[in-house]
């Protein structure tokens, strides 16, 4: 019997986890430009300064149903950059940064 509850705790947390991610994967796709200005006002938000985005080098990739957007001085080196993890609901779920 205690077995059995055992098996519960693990497996109620892992599918409300799953039920989010069907549920976030079930929304529309945004479109790159969407992405770029919910990035662009988080990272204005958090000071970035905005002269970075005056010569930075953008890009936009989808993985999976999350979209990462990337800004950089120079995009595929090791300059600084930032990266801003965006949901399909539209939030920023985390970002990565180099300075």
């Amino acid at each position: 019997m205690i077995a059995g509850y055992r098996c519960a705790i693990l497996v109620l947390p892992l599918a409300g986890c799953a039920s989010f991610a069907d549920r976030e994967c079930k929304l529309p796709p945004l479109s790159d430009q969407e992405i770029s200005e919910i990035a662009v006002k988080y990272l204005q938000s958090k000071n970035m300064d905005p002269a970075f985005f005056a010569k930075a080098e953008t890009r936009v990739q989808a993985y999976g149903c999350r979209y990462s957007f990337e800004a950089s001085e120079k995009l595929d080196s090791l300059g600084a950059g930032t990266i801003v993890v965006v949901s399909r609901s539209g939030k920023v779920v985390t970002t990565f940064g180099s300075n």
